[in-house]
């Protein structure tokens, strides 16, 4: 087969090179027009908005932001369907081993709450295990009022019940009598609507207005009880992401952790560093 070749002259050739160095140099993240985000509630109302915000101004990448808890938003990732994941809990092994990894940009305080007419002020660990497991079902047998207790709890697949299942019901499992919050951060309204409730939520959840912070073995939340450990009932916050992300998304956990992504954590939460900034809200704690 004959083949024909074209012969540029030097003029020509020149005239090419010079128009072919004038285009413009590809920019990865010009390629990818928006990143999806799913999971964690806190994380959904209480960072990523204005972290996704910063994040377009700087690279003119839009985020979708959705909910939908820890569970569900990691079981998306795995799958595919979003960019980045939201939790408030530490990965499993198995969660792992299918190629993901978790980035800690925050930890969020765990507040115990009741009824603002409930004359409780402390509860101990152990008391808080009877309570959600069954085993107390009465105010009087803590020092209470004698009218039964109410547990509302947070929906499956959230975070928030993971923790409480592993840092206050620890090997019991959760009352069969619970009333689970629809909503998660609409478990303080429930709590608030019924005198014998009780239940355990984010503090950047919570309405103080609404509902009473009972103290945890007589150890109120702030920022000192939380840095020196004596106040344990504290969540990690985390971005999940594959094994080998985009660099997209690599730039999106930079500005998590970044001096500017830690203090949108500062305002609900606390940065990576613990006890840097004060506990949302502590100031009106009622007790």
């Amino acid at each position: 087969m004959r083949q024909s070749f074209v012969i540029l002259s030097g003029r020509k050739l020149f005239t090419l090179l010079v128009f072919l160095l004038t285009l413009p140099v590809p920019n990865t993240f010009a390629l990818i027009q928006q990143l999806t985000y799913a999971g964690a509630t806190t994380l959904q109302l209480h960072f990523m908005p204005q972290a996704a915000k910063l994040f377009k101004n700087r690279n003119g990448i839009e985020f979708t932001i959705n909910g939908g808890n820890t569970g569900p938003g990691i079981q998306a990732l795995i799958e595919g369907t979003i960019d980045i994941s939201g939790a408030g809990r530490f990965l499993t092994a198995e969660e792992k081993s299918a190629g993901l990894v978790e980035h800690l940009i925050g930890w969020d305080a765990l507040y115990v709450i009741v009824h603002r007419d409930n004359p409780i002020e402390t509860l101990s660990r152990q008391q808080l295990q009877g309570i959600f497991s069954g085993q107390i079902q009465n105010w009087q047998d803590v020092g209470g009022a004698e009218r039964p207790i109410m547990v509302i709890s947070s929906p499956r697949g959230s975070g928030m019940r993971a923790n409480v299942r592993k840092k206050v019901l620890l090997s019991a499992a959760l009352t069969e009598q619970e009333v689970i919050s629809p909503i998660v951060h609409d478990a303080d309204r429930l709590v608030a609507q019924f005198p014998t409730a009780i239940s355990i939520l984010s503090a950047s959840m919570v309405d103080l207005s609404m509902v009473k912070v009972v103290r945890v073995d007589n150890v109120i939340p702030s920022a000192q009880s939380i840095a020196t450990g004596k106040y344990t009932l504290v969540k990690p916050l985390l971005l999940v992401t594959k094994t080998s992300p985009g660099e997209a998304i690599k730039e999106f956990i930079d500005l998590a952790a970044s001096h500017e992504g830690q203090q949108i954590i500062a305002e609900k939460f606390f940065p990576v560093e613990a006890g840097a900034a004060p506990i949302p809200g502590s100031r009106n704690l009622r007790h």
